[in-house]
């Protein structure tokens, strides 16, 4: 009980006996005593009329305390139900600036919500988003600085730590084929050595390969495949192959896993493997090194890439709705034209589509 409920049951007490008092003095009509009890009466309805007014004081704040709850209860839906459409209007444009994670937090704090209870709800809507950026980021050819601090930046934000692995991974994919670009060699593998290697021959690729049937109807040969600073060896008991690098004339790629090798000897030879877009540019990256003659790749070239203006990006990602068009995947996505870019293909929302990296690995460029 409060201090005023407390305090106006308290004055109710002498009630009755002040009533009495008056009722007496009324009957026995005692003159010299009429201004008293007037005087009482006085102070008796005061004391009525202020407990009254306290009572209603209180009764009045348990009103507006269950109309602010209602209040508050309508708000609080209101936001839940308007929270995804005002989401997704900050996120549509690929960018989720600060003053719109403001201007949604002060909603959703207003509303007597946690913000991480909140965002965690929409983890897919999130998710979606960061993959768009991360699209955005590496279509390129490149991730800067400034695209992978803010990659983090909404990680951290939508509490999305079970795609940091992938993130991770594609930004070390595409740095590593720009650093191939500008000439840049990895480091030589140390763990596995092979009797054919020269002195300070060095190993930059050992992977599992299967080489294209060169007749039709015939089985491809399996085998493995070694890029090393003087030579690229095909190790296998069928159709075994060995280019010098000053052999090759060009490197290229289809998808991700097709890798095109054009040589002075033999033309076209194709290997499919794990990661070609960055095998080629290791292999174009030896030739220069070894031979300044080495034309560029046939297949899609930076400054293609670069060319894909930003509006075509959000344009595609809307229309194919951040979804790889072949399988429906959300991981992994790429920017790709339908017709290559080495077959004539342009930067245009008609000839651009959503792949993932698995589905982009398995397309050929034939038209």
């Amino acid at each position: 009980m409060s201090e005023e409920t407390q305090a106006c049951w308290e004055g109710s007490e002498d009630w009755g006996v002040l009533s009495q008092m008056v009722k007496m003095s009324r009957e026995e009509s005692i003159p010299a005593e009429e201004a008293e009890v007037k005087s009482l009466g006085k102070i008796i309805g005061g004391g009525i009329k202020n407990a009254g007014l306290k009572m209603a004081i209180l009764a009045g704040g348990k009103i507006r305390d269950i109309a602010d709850k209602r209040a508050q209860a309508k708000l609080t839906k209101q936001t839940i139900e308007a929270f995804p459409k005002d989401l997704q209007d900050a996120l549509n444009d690929g960018v989720f600036t600060e003053e719109e994670e403001q201007d949604l937090r002060r909603k959703v704090e207003a509303a007597g919500i946690d913000w991480d209870t909140m965002i965690t709800s929409f983890h897919g809507q999130a998710r979606g988003f960061v993959s768009h950026v991360l699209a955005d980021a590496i279509s390129d050819g490149e991730v800067t600085a400034e695209e992978e601090s803010t990659l983090w930046r909404y990680v951290k934000l939508f509490r999305l730590e079970d795609v940091s692995e992938a993130i991770a991974s594609t930004i070390k994919r595409v740095r590593a084929v720009q650093a191939l670009q500008n000439n840049e060699l990895p480091k030589p593998l140390t763990e596995e050595r092979v009797h054919w290697l020269g002195s300070g021959e060095a190993i930059y690729v050992s992977t599992q390969a299967m080489r294209a049937s060169l007749k039709p109807g015939t089985p491809p040969p399996m085998g493995k495949l070694y890029v090393t600073s003087e030579r690229i060896s095909f190790i296998s008991e069928i159709k075994p192959v060995e280019y010098r690098i000053t052999q090759i004339r060009d490197a290229g790629h289809t998808g991700s896993n097709a890798l095109k090798i054009v040589t002075a000897t033999k033309g076209l030879d194709t290997f499919f493997v794990p990661d070609a877009d960055v095998t080629a540019e290791l292999i174009n990256c030896l030739n220069r090194l070894n031979n300044r003659t080495a034309s560029t790749p046939a297949a899609d070239t930076l400054s293609d890439r670069k060319r894909i203006p930003r509006d075509v990006r959000n344009a595609v990602w809307i229309r194919d709705a951040g979804l790889c068009v072949e399988c429906a995947a959300d991981d992994y996505l790429e920017f790709d034209h339908i017709i290559p870019v080495s077959k004539g293909g342009s930067n245009t929302l008609q000839n651009i589509q959503l792949l993932c990296r698995r589905c982009n690995a398995t397309k050929s460029d034939r038209i």
